[in-house]
């Protein structure tokens, strides 16, 4: 767990040079998705499946939410989650982290294209 931490630490302090601190890496819910990627490794959630459509679902509806200029700031943060949880667990690619994901990117700034 340290050296996969160690290396993720790595490669966020390159891409924060390569992009002159624009970009990062490092997010909450990383710690989460080794906690399930270590320690629980037969359940559902920690499956690669789960965890890499989870994150993408989760990622696109949170930075889709994030630009709704409409939507006052408070409130994308709450609004993300209540639709990805749900939309993961109808889509059969429930992951935790991604939950929290979805958190961050929504209450974050809006990517650059």
């Amino acid at each position: 767990i340290l050296i996969t931490h160690l290396v993720l630490s790595g490669i966020n302090v390159m891409i924060g040079k390569l992009s002159d601190g624009d970009l990062s890496l490092i997010l909450a819910p990383l710690g989460a998705l080794t906690t399930l990627q270590y320690n629980l490794t037969a359940a559902p959630a920690s499956q690669p499946r789960n965890a890499i459509l989870g994150q993408i679902f989760a990622i696109t509806v949170a930075n889709c939410i994030a630009y709704i200029k409409q939507l006052p700031k408070w409130l994308k943060p709450v609004i993300a989650p209540a639709i990805v949880i749900p939309g993961m667990a109808r889509l059969g690619i429930t992951h935790p982290p991604a939950g929290a994901a979805a958190v961050v990117f929504a209450a974050g700034k809006t990517m650059r294209w």
